[in-house]
């Protein structure tokens, strides 16, 4: 027998989500936006899923609470950096009333990526349309994931947060069920390792609807910074660079951060980055492994904002070869 309230790390101030209930029963549509790696994703492989999460608890939102429009914005091989980096035009745009967090395979115990998570968080639940913000932590076989130091964060902001990884490691070592019965690969969710996920959060929001009203939700100050809450994005600048190309560009600014792309490709090579003429570093465009995927970089990072000059241009050794720009941020 599950108990599907393993699968929860902390239910959090409730003010928001049962808002969003209430509004979808009494008939207004609600948007619930998703937005995460590969779990998360439209399905990308019909031999290891053909639905996913996302639209099976769309649906049963829909029959059990009322209208729901739905915003899938995962995308494969994505971190919260990439997260951070879309979130803007493809969640808050939306104005939703609930958005699911799930980066917790793909991001890692590094403190720039958790200064990246927190603006992250920061810039949903402070955005315009006071969304409750639910992180769902995903696993890989290993039960490997980020949670342990993303939690302070959750429970530092009052969030609800549920853990996919628990849950599994929990029966799975109880010998309740097998890896298999919930995926056929390390790390992707087959039908019924999906509609597994689904339960979990069906179990998460009936005991919420139930559950007395908490009077209001405050953001609280930051645990640790709020130095990306603010960042400014370009998403849309689709520059490539060859040898007989140089991107440049002058920012105010103690954050840069670019978003390029991965290629498997052989005529994909290297680039140099260079602040006010001095070189940064190198950022290697070619992968064997890579399928066009989005990939970031923070390149630049200092106590004060101050103006720089940065360069983009083909290193020397791959001056034959293209780098593949889709935008940058900074802040």
């Amino acid at each position: 027998m599950i108990n599907y309230s393993d699968a929860i790390i902390s239910y959090g101030n409730n003010y928001r989500l049962k808002k969003a209930i209430s509004s979808s029963k009494n008939g207004k549509r609600v948007t619930i936006g998703f937005i995460g790696a590969s779990v998360t994703a439209e399905p990308f492989d019909p031999s290891l899923f053909t639905r996913n999460y996302v639209s099976m608890f769309c649906e049963d939102f829909n029959k059990k609470y009322g209208p729901v429009k739905c915003i899938n914005a995962g995308l494969c091989g994505s971190s919260s950096i990439i997260g951070l980096y879309r979130i803007q035009k493809e969640i808050i745009s939306f104005e939703p009333d609930i958005v699911f967090i799930d980066f917790g395979i793909n991001d890692y115990a590094n403190p720039d990526l958790m200064e990246c998570y927190e603006g992250l968080l920061r810039k949903l639940l402070n955005c315009s349309g006071q969304p409750a913000v639910i992180p769902i932590y995903m696993s890989l076989q290993s039960f490997v994931n980020s949670q342990a130091q993303k939690i302070p964060y959750g429970k530092h902001y009052d969030l609800t947060m549920i853990s996919i990884r628990d849950i599994l490691k929990k029966n799975i070592d109880s010998g309740i069920f097998k890896w298999s019965d919930y995926s056929t690969d390390y790390g992707h969710p087959h039908n019924n390792g999906q509609r597994f996920i689904t339960d979990c959060i069906n179990y998460c929001f009936e005991n919420v609807d139930h559950a007395p009203s908490d009077k209001g939700y405050t953001v609280p100050i930051p645990l640790k910074t709020s130095v990306y809450e603010n960042i400014n994005v370009t998403s849309e600048i689709d520059v490539t660079i060859t040898e007989n190309d140089v991107f440049e560009k002058e920012l105010v600014c103690c954050r840069f951060i670019l978003f390029y792309y991965l290629n498997n490709q052989l005529k994909y090579g290297a680039a140099e980055i260079l602040i006010d003429g001095k070189t940064l570093c190198t950022l290697q465009s070619y992968n064997s492994t890579a399928w066009g995927n989005l990939e970031s970089a923070i390149i630049f990072k200092s106590e004060k904002p101050q103006k720089h000059k940065f360069t983009i241009k083909m290193l020397a050794c791959d001056k034959n070869k293209i780098f593949a720009i889709d935008g940058f941020g900074y802040c």
